[in-house]
């Protein structure tokens, strides 16, 4: 092979063949790729599920826990009243009864 041989091989391949193969790669790959990206993705989203589940349940628990100092609160404030003799009006809370269970808050009368 002689230099012109040598250059004009160079240009087809350059011109030519290496394009084709890019284009055919891209388009063969393309697909393989998208794929792949879409089931890193999912497996992503149900990693996270779980955790939303658990945040959702430990904000469940944190507001009954919320409810229940406030009931005990107004307990408290209730026995203080009974106690200094400034409440003789006041009608027992709901939960001093002995029902379990009831969440209502004691009712001034």
């Amino acid at each position: 092979m002689n230099g012109g041989e040598i250059i004009g091989f160079a240009a087809v391949l350059g011109l030519i063949v290496i394009p084709s193969l890019a284009l055919t790669a891209r388009f063969a790959l393309k697909p393989i790729v998208d794929s792949v990206l879409r089931l890193r993705e999912s497996l992503d989203r149900s990693r996270a599920a779980p955790d939303n589940e658990r945040l959702a349940r430990l904000e469940e628990r944190v507001n009954q826990l919320g409810d229940t100092v406030d009931r005990l609160a107004d307990t408290v404030d209730f026995h203080m009243q009974l106690q200094a003799g400034s409440a003789p009006n006041v009608a027992l809370p709901t939960g001093a009864r002995g029902e379990s269970g009831s969440t209502s808050d004691p009712v001034i009368s």
